[in-house]
């Protein structure tokens, strides 16, 4: 279903979203959520509506599909994509994988206990 965004890209920003989620410093919380700010903004437009579609599906939005959550992100898309995204840094990693484990892609951990990204 991912057609422009790569399940790297995916475990990437959900990594870093981690590290801007759990960072104590207000200076470090502010440089970590500029990396990530930077790698969703370096994302192709396709591959950010692909992403925030995902988030969507992964947080329970009332959407019928992932493909319906796509066509609303790109109807709506406007430049406060990045910022709109970032805020979520918190849950955004649990989104992520609820949402691929929702549209049926991802893997499996080792340990089997979730998706992993």
């Amino acid at each position: 279903m991912l057609n422009h965004l790569t399940l790297s890209e995916v475990e990437s920003i959900s990594a870093l979203a981690e590290q801007a989620a759990r960072r104590t410093t207000r200076e470090r919380r502010r440089a970590a959520y500029a990396t990530l700010r930077t790698a969703l903004a370096a994302l192709g437009h396709e591959a950010r509506m692909e992403l925030k579609a995902l988030m969507w599906v992964g947080r329970g939005d009332s959407f019928a599909s992932f493909p319906e959550a796509l066509e609303h992100a790109r109807r709506h898309s406007d430049p406060g994509d990045v910022p709109y995204i970032a805020v979520k840094a918190p849950a955004l990693p649990v989104y992520l994988r609820d949402g691929l484990k929702e549209i049926g892609s991802g893997r499996a951990r080792r340990d089997d206990r979730t998706l992993a990204f």
